[in-house]
């Protein structure tokens, strides 16, 4: 394997856009602002980069470093995008239990 080749991944192949267009189906029925969409689809383009660019292969077999940068991505970076969009389903909630939807 060279250490710059691109991966294709199932889990971020197949999972990222299934959770795109499950948020998409959601957002047919409620709109939310713009911004809180770029936030959940840069979520998953930060997923999209640390699986399937040449980071993936490096980690994995060349540098620790890689490999590191990795972890921080997925468990500081991607999901504070996500949970800004979450919020939304959060609000929902609340204002469908309030009789106010």
């Amino acid at each position: 394997m060279q250490p710059y080749s691109w991966s294709l991944h199932a889990e971020a192949v197949v999972l990222v856009p299934l959770l795109a267009l499950a948020y998409a189906f959601v957002l047919r029925r409620y709109p939310p602002p713009g911004w809180r969409i770029a936030c959940f689809l840069g979520g998953l383009g930060l997923i999209l980069v640390v699986f399937v660019t040449p980071l993936e292969s490096l980690a994995l077999h060349y540098l620790l470093t890689a490999h590191l940068l990795q972890n921080v991505a997925l468990a500081e970076w991607s999901p504070a995008p996500a949970r800004r969009a979450a919020a939304l389903a959060r609000d929902l909630l609340r204002l469908a239990r309030s009789g106010r939807l």
